[in-house]
């Protein structure tokens, strides 16, 4: 999955921070510019999720393994 960029929401009265994906063939973020977006205090608050085609899923956590996010 390719992060492009993030979006904010509030659904449900729960402030978000959603991740948006691309198809695989095109230039993504890297993971310094990942980094450096959300480095944001009023981000850290939220609940994250990435969008996929389908819906928005939850994310619980991560690992970085060399230059990629494992999302959990």
């Amino acid at each position: 999955m390719n992060i492009d960029a993030f979006v904010t929401a509030e659904v449900q009265e729960q402030p978000r921070l959603i991740l948006t994906t691309l198809p695989e063939k095109r230039r993504t973020l890297r993971l310094w510019e990942l980094r450096l977006l959300l480095n944001q205090p009023q981000l850290r608050t939220m609940y994250v999720y990435v969008q996929t085609p389908d819906e928005a899923q939850a994310i619980f956590g991560f690992v970085q393994q060399g230059q990629k996010l494992v999302l959990g």
